[in-house]
């Protein structure tokens, strides 16, 4: 696809997704919400500009995050340099597909940042997003398991929490099939790569592309930091998301705050529009409506947010024009 057509495309995705968030405030608008901005917290700004800190935070634990899986392959990539990747592919994930389409530009740089390691620079990158996934949906589930009751209250939520569970069973099973033991030097991976014909090429890459993951394997303790970095990434963004959801008076407490907004999160996933705007917001008019939250004080619970987000991926965008300007780094790999 040329870059006029890609940029087009990924345009006509944004104004979808802002049309679909344009049709659903429009259809709320004229119903009874019983909100207006006199109704706000009087500190609304402030609490406001403390969910953006505090998202600023959990960006800064995934920097880190990422940091150690790459010293785990010998790449020894500066702080900065991790700072600017990982906003660079912050900002991508705001305008290409889903959430995730800006891991593909962040794995694209993060390759070229050594000549020996390319493939198991790039797989840091994927297990990175793999980590924040199943860190969230385990928080998900522990969450609502103390809060069963609320669960069992509440159908649509609970149709929810039990896809997030067959995903957390795929992926628990999927990690397991990959380091149970190393499949590469079986007899299997070999009768494979004789039956399908695979090019020499492709087999060797699949083969780094798998021991890279496997490595892993060796390095619990270091996934264990990473994870419980993860834990804390969450943590700090659903903190912002109350902090958010109080500002507009929205009578949110805490506990709804951490039981509906991941599900919230994991619906941004869903590679339909950009960061799933539009669907997530019609999403939200559902999700806190099973607790009383009107629709519109419903639909700004998903897109002041969105708008969040945005802002400092916007700032990646500015990283991402300078990147030309920038004339070399530092950086050491084994």
């Amino acid at each position: 696809m040329k870059p006029l057509a890609k940029w087009g495309w990924n345009f006509g995705r944004l104004a979808v997704g802002m049309g679909l968030a344009g049709w659903i405030f429009h259809r709320i608008w004229n119903q009874p919400h019983g909100m207006n901005v006199h109704d706000w917290s009087p500190h609304w700004i402030l609490l406001m500009l403390g969910g953006q800190l505090l998202f600023l935070g959990a960006y800064l634990l995934g920097i880190e995050r990422w940091r150690i899986l790459l010293r785990t392959h010998d790449i020894r990539l500066c702080w900065s340099r991790c700072f600017t990747l990982f906003f660079i592919g912050h900002f991508f994930n705001a305008f290409m597909l889903g959430a995730t389409g800006g891991d593909l530009i962040k794995a694209y740089y993060a390759a070229r940042e050594t000549h020996h390691r390319k493939t198991e620079a790039v797989t840091t990158v994927f297990l990175d997003r793999l980590l924040g996934l199943v860190a969230l949906v385990i928080l998900i589930l522990v969450i609502l398991t103390f809060r069963i009751r609320f669960l069992l209250s509440h159908p649509s939520i609970e149709k929810a929490a039990f896809f997030l569970l067959i995903l957390l069973v795929a992926i628990g099973l999927m990690v397991i099939l990959l380091w149970h033991r190393n499949w590469i030097e079986s007899r299997f991976w070999k009768r494979i790569t004789r039956l399908t014909h695979m090019p020499a090429v492709v087999s060797d890459q699949m083969a780094r592309i798998y021991a890279a993951i496997y490595h892993f394997r060796k390095k619990p303790a270091l996934l264990a930091k990473a994870f419980g970095l993860s834990l804390g990434l969450h943590i700090l963004s659903l903190l912002a998301d109350f902090m958010f959801a109080t500002a507009i008076h929205s009578h949110l407490t805490l506990f709804q705050a951490f039981t509906l907004f991941p599900l919230l999160s994991a619906l941004g996933t869903i590679p339909i529009t950009p960061g799933g705007l539009g669907i997530r917001e019609g999403a939200a008019v559902i999700i806190f409506g099973s607790v009383g939250i009107p629709p519109l004080t419903a639909f700004l619970l998903s897109l002041i947010p969105w708008i969040g987000v945005t802002l400092w991926s916007l700032f990646g965008g500015l990283l991402y024009l300078a990147e030309p300007l920038r004339k070399d780094h530092v950086i050491h790999s084994g």
